[in-house]
C-alpha cells in the first residue's frame, strides 16, 4: 500500500475524531448544568439502582454519568447526520 494513501486514510480518521470531540464540547456547553435538565427524582432512582444508596457523593457521580451519556448520545446522532449529509453533498 502506498504511503500517501495510508497517510490520507489516517489523516481523515484523525480529522473525524477531532470533529467528534469538537461537537461533543459544543453539545456539552450548550446543554448547561446537568441539574437543569435531569430531574432530581429520576437521578435519585438511578443512583439507588446503581449504588444502592443516595448520598451527596453518589448523586454527584450519577449526575455526571447521566450527563456524559446524554452528551455522547446527542453528539453521536449529530455526528452521524453530519457525515451522512456531507457524503450526500460530496456525491452530488
Amino acid at each position: 500500500m502506498d504511503i500517501t494513501i495510508l497517510a490520507r486514510k489516517w489523516g481523515v480518521r484523525l480529522l473525524k475524531i477531532a470533529l467528534f470531540l469538537l461537537m461533543s464540547v459544543m453539545v456539552g456547553r450548550s446543554l448547561g448544568p446537568s441539574r437543569a435538565y435531569i430531574n432530581y427524582d429520576v437521578a435519585t432512582a438511578i443512583c439507588v439502582f446503581i449504588y444502592g444508596d443516595a448520598n451527596a457523593e453518589t448523586m454527584y457521580e450519577t449526575y455526571t454519568n447521566v450527563d456524559i451519556v446524554i452528551v455522547l448520545t446527542l453528539t453521536t446522532v449529530i455526528y452521524l447526520l453530519t457525515m451522512k449529509l456531507l457524503k450526500k453533498i460530496r456525491n452530488t
